[in-house]
């Protein structure tokens, strides 16, 4: 059961990199939804989170194994530098989520939720 519930509870596969005025992050989201998936950044930490359900199908014959039913994704990843909220933007293609986050000179304090596009 608890190998089950870890199946189904998952960290993502991230890369991370200081491109000199920004960071870019890059995290496989595999068989998600753009719709599915939530970013926030708040004090200089990226939350990404997931949530996908399979849609148990209509039709002939019973599963005799069904491991992809639903699948919840959990990451956070802490800068060590202010990040410009307003200026950050996220992609969706193919599995892989970038996420673009300009760096700050000043400190910002604010929450924000990020659009995928």
């Amino acid at each position: 059961m608890l190998d089950r519930l870890t199946r189904q509870l998952r960290e993502a596969d991230i890369d991370l990199v200081d491109k000199g005025d920004e960071y870019e992050v890059s995290a496989d989201v595999p068989g998600s939804d753009k719709e599915e998936i939530n970013l926030r950044v708040r004090d200089n930490v990226l939350f990404i989170t997931a949530q996908h359900e399979e849609d148990e199908g209509e039709g002939e014959g019973s599963y005799l194994r069904n491991e992809r039913e639903q699948r919840a994704l959990i990451e956070s990843v802490r800068f060590p530098e202010e990040i410009d909220v307003d200026q950050v933007t996220a992609n969706y293609r193919n599995g892989v989520l970038t996420v673009t986050l300009p760096k700050s000179e000043t400190p910002e304090m604010e929450s924000r939720e990020i659009e995928i596009k």
